[in-house]
């Protein structure tokens, strides 16, 4: 099994865990490790180098939401400062994550490997979509903390499975490395 591929699960892993448990400090090593496996993946293509253009990006906005999240905002009541810091972490989660799908997508093709794909754009679909929802729903002020709860457990179940699905069903793809 390819060692940078894993590296990049891990990374994608540990970067919405970050996301679900709001520490941002995971963010930054999470997009760090998803950098590192995306510079010595050896996938042909084109996307690959968005996935490493948005893991390269990721990492000073990782650490400017890493700061963000500093700020003390429990005594004015203002949510606008953390819900940047959680959309700066969704928006290069849900980039990296499409880029990332995509290009094992195409390389699949490019190895004649199709059976390994077929429902990698679904499971991604359901990862982006409770992402985004629990980006949402963090930024309403009225929902209560039971619910926010609840999606991000769903979230983070969801992005787990991402992970768990991509990892099993790209075996056939880098077992032959």
């Amino acid at each position: 099994m390819n060692t940078f591929f894993i590296i990049c699960i891990m990374g994608i892993a540990i970067n919405v865990a970050g996301i679900a448990f709001n520490l941002y400090i995971f963010n930054i090593i999470g997009c760090i490790l998803a950098l590192i496996g995306f510079l010595r993946l050896d996938i042909p293509g084109t996307l690959i180098k968005k996935c490493r253009r948005y893991a390269i990006i990721s990492i000073p906005f990782s650490i400017l939401a890493f700061l963000l999240s500093l700020i003390d905002t429990t005594s004015s009541g203002n949510q606008t400062i953390p819900s940047v810091a959680l959309g700066i972490n969704i928006f290069f989660f849900i980039y990296i994550t499409y880029y990332f799908t995509e290009t094992l997508i195409d390389y699949a093709k490019f190895i004649h490997e199709l059976a390994a794909t077929r429902s990698f754009r679904s499971i991604w679909t359901l990862c982006g979509i409770m992402a985004f929802l629990y980006f949402m729903a963090n930024t309403a002020v009225s929902l209560n903390s039971m619910i926010l709860m609840i999606l991000r457990i769903i979230m983070l179940i969801s992005s787990l499975y991402y992970c768990f699905s991509i990892y099993n069903a790209s075996k056939p793809m880098f077992l032959k490395k």
